[in-house]
C-alpha cells in the first residue's frame, strides 16, 4: 500500500484508536495497557459471578422444603440466573426429592422448564404432562422445544408465559406426573 490509499488507511486506524481511547477516557498512550487490565479485571469478574452463582443456587437449594409426594416445583423470574447451567445446580443441590421441576421465566426470552429425577419414568412421566399440558394452552404444541433422556429433561416455551402455563406444571408436579 502507497500514495493516497496508505494517507487514507493511516487516517481511518488514527480516528479509530481515537474513538478507542475517547470510549474507556485515556490516552492513545494509555491505551494497550488500559485494555490489558480490564482484561484481567473481566476475567476476576467472571470467577466471582461464577462462584457467587453456585453458591446463591446452594442457599436455594438449601430452603426449599420438598412436599409429601417428594416433587419439588421451584419457580424462578429474575433475569441473572434464566440458564440451565444455574437451573441444574439448584436441582442437584436439593436434598430428599423424587423429583425437581423448575421454571424460569423472563420477559423477553423463551420460557425454561427442567425435569430431573434419579428415577427415569418419572421424570419422562412428569415431562410428557408438562408438554401435553402446554400444547393446550394458547400458542399450541409447537410452543415447547426440548427434550432429554433417562433423568434429565429440559425445554424452552417460545411466547408469552402466563397462568395457564404456570398451572399446567403446577398440576403436573401436583399430581405426579
Amino acid at each position: 500500500m502507497a500514495g493516497p490509499r496508505a494517507v487514507r488507511y493511516l487516517q481511518q486506524t488514527s480516528r479509530q484508536l481515537s474513538l478507542a481511547s475517547q470510549a474507556i477516557s485515556v490516552s492513545r498512550t494509555e491505551l494497550v495497557p488500559r485494555i490489558e487490565k480490564m482484561d484481567i479485571q473481566r476475567k476476576d469478574v467472571i470467577v466471582r459471578e461464577k462462584e457467587l452463582r453456585a453458591e446463591l443456587a446452594k442457599v436455594i437449594a438449601d430452603n426449599i422444603v420438598v412436599p409429601d409426594n417428594g416433587i419439588v416445583l421451584v419457580e424462578r423470574t429474575e433475569k441473572s440466573t434464566h440458564d440451565f447451567e444455574f437451573m441444574g445446580v439448584i436441582a442437584m443441590s436439593v436434598q430428599g426429592a423424587k423429583a425437581i421441576v423448575m421454571t424460569s421465566v423472563n420477559a423477553g426470552s423463551p420460557s425454561l422448564v427442567l425435569v430431573q429425577s434419579a428415577d427415569a419414568d418419572l421424570a419422562k412421566k412428569l415431562n410428557e404432562a408438562i408438554k401435553e399440558g402446554l400444547a393446550k394452552c394458547e400458542g399450541g404444541a409447537g410452543r415447547y422445544k426440548g427434550g432429554g433422556a433417562k433423568c434429565r429433561y429440559m425445554g424452552k416455551v417460545e411466547g408469552k408465559w402466563g397462568k395457564d402455563e404456570a398451572a399446567v406444571v403446577k398440576s403436573a408436579v401436583e399430581g405426579g406426573a
